[in-house]
């Protein structure tokens, strides 16, 4: 192999814009650690890889000037690094495009690549909160957040359009590696993370940078917004009833309650 390529897929909802901008940020800093943060499939001088997403599971949104697979597999090829990461959430929608997700590991891998692929869940009722925020404000979802929160109940995921949010983490991870490769995918725990530097923090341990000055600078980054989604949040822990059918929904009927 000619090098390790770290696919950080999301999820949504878990600091994955602090990710971004920290990666693009800090490139300079980071290749010195032996990590490259490609440019290809960015949209500007902070995001993520989002074209390049946008191209795998067929969104509307590509824009081949912006570059995808082959393009990554190029530059990759040019930058003489042994180790890189790409970074972009909706990458995670490829966990329901089975044939695309699969077709770009065996890129990756005839390229000289060896894929390991990174997601951060987090606890579902905190997402179900979070995530309606976000979708209201795309304008994604217009039923009011019981109705939406059925859907996730009744199915343990949230659908709208080609988006697919997955909250459970075994089937994410059951259907990826189905589609990839056995061990090739690293679940990390979010909520874990906020209490030892953040998500930035967590994920560069994960990918192997231990380098100080960097992680202290990962700990400065955005982690979560309290506001109202906290609010919000707390009405859904009160929700007995409402909970243990989220966990039943998510994780099957024999499922234990979460943490109060």
């Amino acid at each position: 192999m000619a090098g390790r390529l770290f696919v950080h897929v999301g999820t949504h909802k878990t600091g994955t814009t602090s990710v971004q901008v920290f990666l693009r940020g800090h490139a300079a800093a980071l290749r010195r650690q032996g990590l490259y943060v490609p440019t290809t499939g960015t949209t500007d001088g902070q995001s993520g890889h989002h074209s390049l997403a946008w191209e795998l599971y067929g969104d509307e949104r590509f824009d081949p000037a912006l570059g995808g697979a082959e393009e990554l597999i190029e530059e990759l090829g040019r930058s003489g690094a042994a180790r890189a990461i790409v970074s972009a959430e909706d990458l995670e929608f490829l966990n329901v495009h089975p044939e695309a997700l699969g077709r770009f590991d065996r890129m990756l891998g005839e390229a000289g690549w060896d894929p390991v692929y990174l997601a951060f869940f987090r606890r579902p009722e905190a997402y179900a909160v979070s995530l309606y925020g976000t979708l209201r404000a795309r304008h994604k979802v217009r039923r009011c957040f019981l109705s939406y929160l059925r859907q996730i109940l009744k199915d343990g995921a949230y659908r709208t359009g080609s988006e697919f949010y997955e909250f459970g983490r075994d089937r994410f991870a059951g259907r990826w590696q189905a589609a990839t490769r056995p061990d090739c995918l690293r679940i990390l725990d979010f909520d874990e993370s906020l209490a030892a530097g953040g998500p930035v923090v967590a994920l560069l341990r994960a990918i192997g940078i231990e380098d100080e000055a960097l992680l202290a600078e990962a700990a400065k980054a955005p982690r979560e917004n309290p506001g109202r989604r906290r609010w919000l949040e707390k009405r859904i822990m009160k929700m007995r009833s409402v909970r243990g059918r989220l966990d039943a929904a998510i994780h099957g009927p024999d499922a234990e309650p979460g943490p109060r």
